[in-house]
């Protein structure tokens, strides 16, 4: 099949939405719309290229830096069945006696070893004189859907050094 001109359709007329276009407006579209053979070859054989020099490099670079990712094998089940962070912030936190000690303010991972902290408010009402200090996710235990800080209680947690938020 051979493609049209610009020729062509510089002498046609286009009906379009009730209105017809002359075939001055139409011709620089249908031209470049036109590409030749050779035209198209080429831009096949730089895509090819281009490709083939991208995935021949030992290493893909992601602005400027070499990108490595280890990955390992996760248990999704037991994973599945672990704690949301949407879930846990939020809670209520008792102690020993069931006595409410504070609230589960923020989770934050420490970036140098990986340890989830819980930010607990301690004191306070309706969010006015909270105290917050930081202790460990490792040292909380879930009994019966409840989070509980076992030998806590609300004056020593507010005897820990208050927490602040690092500024942006």
């Amino acid at each position: 099949m051979r493609m049209m001109g610009v020729r062509a359709a510089s002498r046609m007329a286009v009906v379009a939405n009730d209105t017809i276009a002359t075939a001055a407006s139409v011709a620089p579209v249908v031209a470049c719309l036109i590409w030749s053979e050779v035209d198209m070859k080429f831009a096949i054989a730089t895509c090819a290229v281009m490709l083939a020099t991208a995935f021949a490099t030992d290493t893909l670079l992601a602005q400027g830096t070499v990108q490595s990712i280890t990955a390992s094998r996760v248990d999704v089940v037991q994973l599945a069945s672990g704690y949301r962070a949407s879930k846990v912030i939020g809670s209520t936190v008792y102690n020993d006696g069931r006595d409410t000690i504070g609230t589960i303010d923020d989770l934050i991972v420490n970036p140098r070893d990986s340890v989830t902290y819980v930010i607990l408010s301690v004191g306070g009402f309706l969010g006015l004189g909270t105290h917050l200090v930081a202790v460990p996710f490792g040292s909380l235990r879930v009994v019966d859907k409840q989070m509980h800080l076992p030998g806590a209680t609300r004056d020593s947690l507010k005897a820990l050094p208050e927490f602040k938020y690092a500024s942006p």
